[in-house]
């Protein structure tokens, strides 16, 4: 008998281990199995880097201020010939440049530093125009430039392009329902790439199409507000207002001096990948 009771206790404590060998073999199968998943299939919340293109549609702004400051600017215009009048006493002022649609197309790049907080950077194209009203435009063969007279019967859409390199970030704010709510804050690099801005003769009363009092580089702060519409672990899909302001003026002298220009819109964005 005593023999017949070791043997059994030797089977119970063979099984005992062999379980325990395998509930050991399962559980490491099970964190494989996991970690494997976790590499190749992340969920778009966890994922720190995304990329999206976006774009913002609205109104542009640069309300020059058209009264004492022009009265010199005919100064800054010595290689235009200018006619004036016969007492020499006579001053115009050029019609207010009202606010016109603009721009901004590009990709954002944005990285997570939270669940909640992420940095933001991109590249943009950018486009902002004014709409001003002249008088007829003027043909001469003596002028290489465009001109138009002083008056009211023809609407000229002054047009800045630029590139734009952004820097700010967005932080989650609040929740309507499930969706989640951003707030954005940030500060732009931009370039001037061209323009077809007409400046303005105050003795003659002649617009004349002049760019090189222009400032080149431009630094401007922006903000926005915008709702994730995407479905969950879908990668996001942004809208609401975006505004600009530019405070570097547009230029230095003439018309343009101490003018800045502002941008309110609507912005859309689809990311490729990530929230």
């Amino acid at each position: 008998p005593p023999p017949v009771v070791e043997q059994k206790n030797d089977n119970e404590n063979n099984i005992a281990e062999a379980e325990q060998k395998m509930a050991k073999e399962t559980k490491l199968t099970e964190a494989i199995n996991k970690q494997a998943k976790e590499k190749h299939g992340k969920k778009p919340g966890k994922q720190k880097w995304a990329i999206g293109f976006s774009f913002s549609g609205g109104f542009s702004s640069a309300p020059y201020n058209n009264t004492e400051k022009n009265l010199a600017y005919a100064d800054n215009l010595g290689s235009i010939p200018v006619t004036g009048n016969a007492n020499g006493n006579n001053y115009y002022y050029p019609s207010v440049a009202r606010k016109a649609f603009g721009f901004n197309a590009g990709i954002e790049v944005s990285r997570s530093l939270s669940n909640k907080v992420k940095l933001v950077t991109g590249l943009q194209y950018q486009v902002y125009s004014t709409s001003q009203k002249t008088g007829r435009q003027i043909i001469s063969q003596t002028r290489s430039n465009t001109t138009f007279a002083y008056g009211t019967t023809n609407i000229y859409t002054n047009k800045f392009h630029y590139i734009n390199l952004p820097a700010g970030i967005d932080a989650t704010v609040f929740s309507i329902g499930k969706k989640a709510v951003s707030a954005g804050a940030g500060i732009n690099f931009s370039r001037l790439l061209k323009a077809n801005t007409l400046a303005f003769d105050t003795t003659s009363g002649y617009y004349y199409n002049n760019q090189s009092l222009l400032n080149k580089t431009f630094i401007s702060l922006s903000a926005s507000l915008s709702v994730n519409l995407a479905a969950k672990n879908k990668p996001a899909f942004y809208i609401g207002p975006q505004f600009y302001y530019s405070i570097t003026p547009l230029a230095n002298t003439g018309m343009y001096a101490a003018t800045h220009s502002s941008f309110i819109g609507i912005r859309l964005q689809k990311n490729i990948t990530g929230k």
